[in-house]
């Protein structure tokens, strides 16, 4: 089975993903972060400051240990060779206090098709990913901001190779912006992760699902929706108050063994 964790930054997947691994530990945890951090690391070497050999030396040894972006990185050593210039970053843009964004929508569906790749159809997977409010995805499929984690996964499902559908489960964790903003500057410093208070607020103020009852307030919430043809069922959690590290912990072990339950797993 393939459960996908969904929700906006700072909302507790990560930590849902080590709850939920502590109750079923045949689930291996993945998720897109890694195939962003690369993008970003690619794209700083155009922007180093370094001449044409120096950064073509940097772009071979990046192709060598590149888990995900080694055809990129090469595209880039091609176009520095043809022309004699170092490219413009194609992937990432700047943003407030250095930050870097991924500026190509089409990014977004790649970084889902590379994370696909190897998976086992007999095998369990939890799916981590968060994804802001772009109005270039938007504009690209055409969609509303509730089908952006929607037609990621679809990616994601298309691109394995092996038919998924009838094995599906999505779990959406939400909370209040200004509880993801208080969590999101206590990571600050400490894993990478944390967003600058301005990129927080463009990107991810508001939450890209919004349940069907559109209701907060309610502890866990179900609903059904359509991935492609099948419809895939959604448990919702709301993680929206500040509880103790133990009491997180429980509450969030709870969560997924309802979770597992409404799945048909326990």
């Amino acid at each position: 089975m393939i459960v996908f964790i969904i929700g906006p930054a700072a909302v507790g997947k990560s930590h849902f993903c080590r709850c939920w691994q502590k109750l079923r530990p045949e689930f291996k945890r993945i998720d897109d972060l890694p195939v962003v951090l690369e993008y970003i690391e690619l794209d700083k070497i155009l922007i180093s400051g370094t001449g044409v050999r120096e950064t073509k030396e940097k772009l071979l040894n990046f192709a060598d240990k590149s888990t995900y972006l080694k055809t990129e990185a090469e595209e880039y050593i091609n176009i520095l060779n043809a022309s004699g210039n170092i490219p413009a970053p194609r992937f990432t843009k700047e943003m407030d206090g250095g930050f870097r964004a991924i500026a190509d929508p089409g990014v977004w569906d790649e970084m889902m098709r590379k994370i696909s790749g190897g998976l086992l159809k007999e095998k369990h997977y939890l799916v981590e990913f968060a994804r802001g409010i772009d109005p270039g995805y938007l504009a690209l499929h055409g969609i509303t901001e509730r089908k952006i984690y929607l037609k990621s996964i679809e990616c994601f499902v298309n691109s394995l190779g092996w038919s998924a559908e009838s094995d599906l489960g999505i779990v959406h964790i939400g909370a209040g912006c200004d509880e993801r903003k208080k969590r999101n500057i206590e990571r600050r410093g400490t894993t990478g992760q944390y967003l600058p208070d301005t990129v927080f607020e463009k990107v991810f103020k508001r939450d890209a699902f919004t349940r069907a009852s559109n209701d907060l307030s309610k502890i866990t919430d179900t609903e059904t929706v359509l991935i492609g043809s099948k419809k895939v069922s959604v448990f919702s959690i709301t993680n929206d108050i500040q509880k103790t590290p133990d009491n997180l912990d429980n509450f969030l072990i709870q969560a997924a063994s309802d979770a597992m339950k409404y799945f048909g797993l326990s």
